[in-house]
């Protein structure tokens, strides 16, 4: 189980996809971020509640969902890629057991939809952080408080890495996949 789980980390680290949406998923947190905080109190349909209140505050350091389906995205890719491009049979036939291949799929996602949710949850923080500060609101969450959310963002994070594996397994079609959790999602 063990090297079969350091396979998956072995192609997840070689490859470039994944930290390619990676970078995508910390440039749309920072972008989505930007936009929510400095509309923040705004009369607009897409902002946040004042800065100055426990809930605007709170928003404002939560992780989007973007990174959430970006995870999930991931996941999809590690399994549907093995039947888009033709590796399944090579993978199947060193690791027989489907079950064993499937749980060191997920394990594998579940550690890289960590990182997306640590980074994520990192990026949403600082900047909500620096809006907060900026406009001389006083800072009303505890860091035990943003501690919670950011592992509560990393943990689903992982959780929907993991799960996209299973969509990934279900639906072989990694287009399919991919346009059936982004329904989902919206």
């Amino acid at each position: 189980m063990r090297a079969a789980v350091a396979a998956e980390l072995l192609k997840i680290r070689t490859a470039r996809l994944p930290w390619a949406l990676l970078a995508v998923a910390v440039g749309l947190t920072g972008l989505h971020s930007l936009l929510f905080d400095s509309n923040a109190g705004g009369t607009g349909h897409a902002s946040i509640p004042s800065l100055a209140t426990y809930s605007g505050q709170t928003q404002a350091v939560n992780i989007p969902g973007e990174v959430l389906l970006l995870a999930s995205v991931v996941g999809i890719i590690l399994a549907s890629g093995e039947f888009r491009h033709k590796t399944a049979t090579a993978t199947y036939l060193a690791t027989p057991s489907r079950s064993r291949v499937l749980v060191a799929k997920a394990a594998a996602a579940a550690c890289l939809g960590l990182v997306f949710g640590v980074l994520g949850a990192a990026v949403a923080t600082t900047i909500g952080l620096f809006f907060v500060t900026g406009t001389g609101h006083h800072l009303l969450l505890s860091a035990q408080t943003m501690g919670r959310f950011a592992a509560g963002g990393a943990i689903a994070s992982a959780i929907l890495a993991a799960a996209g594996v299973a969509v990934g397994t279900l639906i072989r079609s990694q287009i399919g996949a991919i346009i059936t959790v982004f329904v989902w999602g919206f």
